[in-house]
């Protein structure tokens, strides 16, 4: 048996010219997690589309488990055992999260899914329905319609409907994207848990939204519903509360600001950031913390490309910790700053302003 399970061979997608997908070699060992990372439209679902067969390539090749898929069909490749998820909630929301699961498991009897058999009959696919729900950790769930369901919760319930299929090759396109901190974790310990046995492929976002997002966020706040070309229109079963995040590094556009109510989060308070720092790095000395926050403060009152964020505070201790400082005077300032400033116009400013005494 070959160690790739799935392989690529100058595999391109050309639209009337535009090349979505340029000559991809891919080789994916069985049995292994991989990522596909990227920014915003550098084809990774395109790509994706291609290797589960929703496109049809323009040039190149497919292979899955040793055998040529180029030409198959999405049915086809899916029943061979490679499975895929999409980057919005493919859920019933009117069903319950137990029947979500036994509509997918009715495919082991067949090529059809049977709504109108009896409760009954049906009532078979339950064991292994709740099985597949105590493996994703929505087993005090099962009686909720799916549509009840938070954002995480969904994305869960579809991985435990991709399982259901009993996969032998899960490609799954941004589980995590839109979901809050706790829910991205629990996501990932997920895929880490069903990947035993299996391949995953994951995709995720690398960057900020781009200003075409724009227009979904419009259609978004005023319908609350989405349109994607590829596969229509998706309406919010309930008006949701929308909930919008910027670190205004980017002006947005006047239609959206006209459609949300602002609210203003500031830096915290010095006292409550060195609690932060130090609930990280507990090994950073209460002097250190005190001379790296208030070095940190005096950074953001400079004009700087970008201004030191939390996470940068909590980096430069870190990085204090590991080159072993035990004092932030003005040298070992200006010799870390790269841990804290990214920009090098941001540095030389901030040495320039603070006059900070360069070499250590």
């Amino acid at each position: 048996m070959s160690d790739a399970i799935l392989e690529t061979s100058g595999l391109t997608k050309e639209f009337r010219g535009f090349v979505a997908v340029n000559d991809v070699n891919l080789s994916v060992r069985r049995g292994t997690i991989h990522g596909l990372i990227g920014p915003n439209g550098a084809g990774k679902t395109t790509c994706f589309n291609l290797l589960t067969k929703f496109l049809p390539p323009t040039r190149g090749t497919i292979r899955y488990d040793g055998r040529d898929i180029t030409g198959m069909k999405p049915a086809e490749v899916a029943r061979l055992g490679l499975v895929r998820s999409f980057q919005i909630s493919a859920v019933f929301p009117h069903l319950s999260v137990l029947e979500n699961v036994r509509v997918a498991l009715q495919r082991q009897r067949g090529g059809s899914f049977d709504f109108w058999r009896s409760e009954t009959l049906l009532r078979q696919y339950d064991a292994r329905a709740r099985e597949l729900l105590e493996d994703v950790g929505l087993s005090g769930y099962a009686g909720l319609t799916a549509g009840e369901l938070p954002y995480g919760r969904k994305r869960a319930l579809e991985i435990a409907t991709t399982l259901a299929l009993d996969p032998v090759m899960l490609l799954l396109d941004e589980p995590t994207a839109g979901m809050a901190h706790d829910d991205v974790d629990r996501i990932v310990a997920l895929v880490k848990r069903v990947a035993a046995g299996r391949t995953v492929l994951l995709v995720d976002e690398v960057d900020k939204t781009d200003v075409e997002v724009e227009g979904l966020l419009l259609e978004v706040l005023s319908d609350f519903q989405v349109t994607i070309p590829e596969l229509g229109t998706v309406a919010a079963v309930r008006r949701p509360f929308v909930v919008l995040t910027s670190n205004a590094t980017r002006e947005l556009s006047e239609a959206e600001k006209r459609r949300c109510l602002f609210l203003h989060l500031d830096y915290p308070d010095a006292e409550r950031e060195r609690e932060i720092v130090l609930s990280q790095v507990p090994n950073l000395e209460d002097r250190v913390a005190d001379q790296l926050v208030a070095t940190v403060a005096r950074l953001r009152e400079l004009e700087l490309k970008k201004a030191p964020s939390i996470a940068e505070s909590i980096d430069w201790a870190r990085t204090l910790i590991a080159l072993e400082i035990g004092e932030l005077d003005d040298a070992a300032v200006a010799a870390t700053l790269g841990a804290v400033l990214k920009h090098a116009s941001d540095q030389e400013r901030a040495v320039r302003e603070l006059r900070l005494a360069r070499g250590r």
